[in-house]
C-alpha cells in the first residue's frame, strides 16, 4: 500500500502564505500529512511544486528517519493544475501496489482514517470517504487504475475520473475527512480547536 501526497499548489486563496509550512501543533501542516500516511502505509510519494525546496527541506527534518520510504518528485509545471501533479505522484507508484491519493493540507487526518477505509476496497477501484454527502480524503484506488490514470490528459480530473467506476462511498460522522485549509480563516479556525 502507498500514498500519494499532493503538495505542489500555490495556494492561492491564502494571499501568498506558505499554508503547508503553518505550525499546528508543533509542526508544519505538510509534516502531519506525511507522518499520517506513513504510519498506514510503507511509502509515500510527496509531490511538491510551489515552494518546493522549503516544503521538501521541512519535510525532511521532520522524517529523517524514514529515508527511503518518502519519495519526493517535483512538478515543475505545477501551474497546469492538480491533475498533472497527481500523474507526476502516480507515476511514481509500483505497479503491483494499491494506493491513496491526498491532499497535504488535511491536519486532522490519522492512521486510523486510512485504516478505515482498506477492508472496504475489496474487488471495487476505489474507496471516497464522505462527512454528509461531501466527498473527502484520503481516495483509496485500485493497483488496476495506476495506468489508466497515467492514460489521460493531464488536464483531466480525479472526480470526473472516478465517475465513472465502481467507487464505494463511506460516509463517516468526523469532519477531518474534508477539513482541508484553503484560506486563512480556516487555519485560524483550526488553530483555535486547541
Amino acid at each position: 500500500m502507498e500514498t500519494v501526497i499532493l503538495a505542489a499548489g500555490s495556494a492561492k486563496r491564502m494571499g501568498g502564505v506558505a499554508k503547508l509550512l503553518l505550525p499546528y501543533r508543533g509542526e508544519a501542516l505538510v509534516v502531519h500529512a506525511v507522518k499520517a500516511a506513513l504510519a498506514a502505509t510503507g511509502r509515500v510519494i510527496l509531490v511538491t511544486g510551489c515552494r518546493a525546496a522549503e516544503i521538501e527541506a521541512v519535510v525532511a527534518l521532520s522524517v529523517a528517519q524514514a529515508t527511503g520510504q518518502v519519495i519526493v518528485v517535483r512538478n515543475e509545471d505545477f501551474a497546469a493544475g492538480q491533475f498533472a501533479s497527481t500523474q507526476v505522484g502516480v507515476r511514481q507508484l509500483s505497479p503491483g501496489s494499491d494506493f491513496f491519493i491526498t491532499m497535504a493540507d488535511l491536519p486532522l487526518i490519522r492512521q486510523r482514517h486510512y485504516d478505515r477505509l482498506v477492508p472496504l476496497l475489496q474487488d471495487h477501484d476505489a474507496v471516497q470517504p464522505h462527512h454528509r454527502g461531501k466527498p473527502g480524503h484520503p481516495v483509496l484506488h485500485s493497483r488496476r487504475l495506476r495506468e489508466q490514470i497515467l492514460s489521460l490528459p493531464p488536464d483531466g480530473s480525479m472526480r470526473s475520473f472516478l465517475a465513472g467506476k465502481d467507487v464505494v462511498d463511506y460516509e463517516d460522522a468526523e469532519t477531518a475527512w474534508i477539513d482541508d485549509i484553503d484560506t486563512l480563516e480556516e487555519y485560524l479556525e483550526l488553530t483555535a480547536l486547541d
